[in-house]
C-alpha cells in the first residue's frame, strides 16, 4: 500500500485493494498513515473487522502494529512493516 487513506473491499469501484470474496462488504474497511503511524477503520462493514481477535466499532480509527492480525469476515491478514500480507 502506498496511497493512504487506503480502502480495502470488494467494491472495484470504490476499494483502492480489492478482495472478491462474498462476505466482504463493498467498503469493509480503510487504512490511514498520519505521522508515521498506521491506523483501521471498519466502514460499518456487514460482516464486521477484527483486530486481535476483538471487534472494531464502525467508523472508529484504532491504531495497527507489524504483528496484528487483521480479520475480514472470516480472512486473516497480518501487519507487515510496511505492508499487509494474507495468510493462507
Amino acid at each position: 500500500m502506498e496511497n493512504f487513506p487506503c480502502v480495502i473491499g470488494k467494491s472495484e469501484k470504490y476499494a483502492d485493494y480489492v478482495i472478491d470474496y462474498d462476505y466482504i462488504s463493498r467498503v469493509q474497511i480503510k487504512i490511514y498513515r498520519e505521522e508515521g503511524k498506521y491506523y483501521l477503520e471498519d466502514e460499518n462493514s456487514t460482516n464486521g473487522t477484527l483486530l486481535n481477535e476483538v471487534p472494531v466499532d464502525p467508523f472508529r480509527k484504532i491504531r495497527i502494529d507489524k504483528g496484528d492480525e487483521i480479520k475480514l469476515a472470516d480472512l486473516k491478514y497480518i501487519v507487515g512493516m510496511i505492508e499487509i500480507k494474507k495468510l493462507g
